[in-house]
């Protein structure tokens, strides 16, 4: 006897990441900052954004089909007096409408502070980069704010779409404590100094008053060491290959050849030595890192080798062409041959060379010579010459320069933060890059089918909530293993 009343349910995680969007207070803290009206919503805006976060971790679908997955699910277990209906693609445009008129990097770092609250975490340091999103259609319609969905720099590889960007700042443990969505055509050197200085004023005001703020190359610029000593930030990144100390540390480095062997920084990953030394940069002391790598020198070996093939080759194409060139004068020839073996000894080539005469016979009527008649000598000079190959001594300096890189750092506590210190922090940047993989992924991250920037700039910062209870899930789970 069939019973008809019977609904199978099949929760999958559901029931997990909603308590997890409890329990770091995601609805409560929404509601609390949105304007929403209590007596005319039965599902809060907070209530609305959890479930969204919950169906993106649980087998997104597009905005408009979410009742489909809500229909399947015990509703009113989960959300008491409301059923699937509530869950439509109306209400979570309202939602998003409501979301969208707050400061939304607030909002992530207010939820952070919940999490690193409830896991009894600190702030140390904080890893931040950006990443990129490309969208289909044109989206010409006003932007959002500063918001705008536009062509710019494609992570993605499609500069043919239009894009957004997303910035995420991650403590020491993996955990996000900031989130902001950014222009599509935002640059990472525009960006990155603002968000460091606006991290360091939030944070700040919260007790975390000693952080150390981690980024990559694009951070530095004259400009954005200005701001950081004026606002007293520490920081560790990259120096930029563009400031011509990086070239003359490396080579001090190298000319010193005193490094402090560092070893391995994960298993069988590069080996690391480094070089220290305090320098002043327009008038500021930054202590300066020169780190040689051990795999990044086999890559750029082999990189070399093939740039070197391929000048070679130009060189040679060139040479080719200039052995059937003839000079008038000797002191022509000279000047040409000076400037070729100038050239190619700048690009580190030995090259052999020689003028050699050419003596060439003209007769001063056309056709057959006349008996007896004697031709008119001119004498002309060809260049020859041979490319040997790149100079030892050229091609093991370059591959010193390519095999390092410099890091610059300002911190104030120099016992802490020690040359091999420096390094290791710098490299747990890659922390930052692995995260981005949730917001890169179809499967969470897939279509967004919204037409106004709002919306979409309220959805991505819903994704950044998402990527947030995927990281604290993982933590929760190693604690109970």
């Amino acid at each position: 006897m069939k019973n008809n009343s019977l609904k199978v349910i099949k929760p999958g995680g559901i029931s997990l990441i909603a308590h997890l969007c409890r329990k770091l207070k995601i609805g409560a803290t929404i509601d609390e900052m949105v304007q929403w009206k209590p007596a005319n919503t039965k599902a809060s805006p907070g209530i609305m954004i959890e479930s969204l976060i919950t169906s993106i971790i649980c087998g997104r679908k597009a905005l408009w089909k979410l009742e489909e997955l809500w229909k399947d699910q015990d509703v009113e277990l989960l959300y008491p007096g409301l059923s699937h209906e509530h869950f439509n693609d109306d209400a979570y445009a309202r939602a998003l409408d409501r979301l969208a008129e707050i400061p939304m990097n607030n909002l992530i770092s207010e939820i952070s502070l919940n999490l690193l609250s409830t896991n009894k975490l600190n702030i140390n340091t904080i890893h931040f980069d950006t990443t990129s999103k490309s969208l289909q259609g044109e989206y010409d319609v006003e932007p959002h704010g500063d918001f705008k969905i536009a062509y710019g720099h494609s992570k993605d590889h499609r500069p043919d779409l239009k894009q957004i960007k997303m910035g995420v700042g991650l403590q020491q443990d993996g955990q996000i404590v900031m989130g902001q969505m950014l222009a599509g055509n935002k640059s990472d050197k525009a960006w990155n100094p603002k968000a460091a200085v606006e991290m360091k004023e939030f944070f700040s005001k919260k007790d975390y008053r000693n952080i150390v703020f981690v980024s990559d190359a694009a951070t530095v610029s004259m400009d954005a060491l200005k701001l950081f000593t004026k606002k007293h930030i520490q920081f560790i990144s990259r120096l930029p290959e563009t400031f011509s100390l990086a070239t003359q540390l490396k080579e001090e480095a190298w000319q010193a050849d005193n490094w402090l062997e560092v070893g391995e920084l994960s298993e069988k990953g590069s080996t690391y030595r480094v070089w220290y030394e305090e320098k002043e940069l327009e008038g500021k002391k930054y202590s300066f890192v020169v780190v040689h790598s051990s795999a990044l020198e086999q890559q750029k070996e082999q990189t070399l080798k093939r740039r070197f093939a391929k000048e070679k080759e130009a060189l040679e194409k060139k040479a080719k062409k200039l052995c059937f060139q003839e000079f008038a004068c000797i002191h022509d020839a000279q000047v040409t041959l000076e400037k070729l073996v100038k050239e190619v000894e700048k690009k580190g080539f030995e090259i052999q060379a020689a003028i050699v005469e050419k003596t060439n016979k003209k007769y001063l009527t056309k056709g057959r010579p006349l008996e007896g008649q004697q031709p008119l000598i001119e004498i002309t000079y060809l260049i020859q010459y041979e490319i040997v190959g790149v100079r030892k001594d050229f091609f093991l300096k370059c591959c010193q320069l390519e095999s390092t890189f410099v890091l610059i750092a300002s911190v104030r506590n120099h016992t802490i933060y020690n040359p091999a210190a420096i390094l290791a922090e710098y490299k747990k940047q890659i922390t930052v890059e692995s995260k981005f993989r949730f917001l890169k992924n179809s499967v969470y991250m897939g279509a967004i089918y919204l037409n106004l920037p709002r919306r979409v700039e309220a959805l991505g910062y819903v994704f950044i909530l998402a990527l947030m209870i995927v990281i604290f899930s993982s933590m929760e789970g190693k604690k109970r293993a």
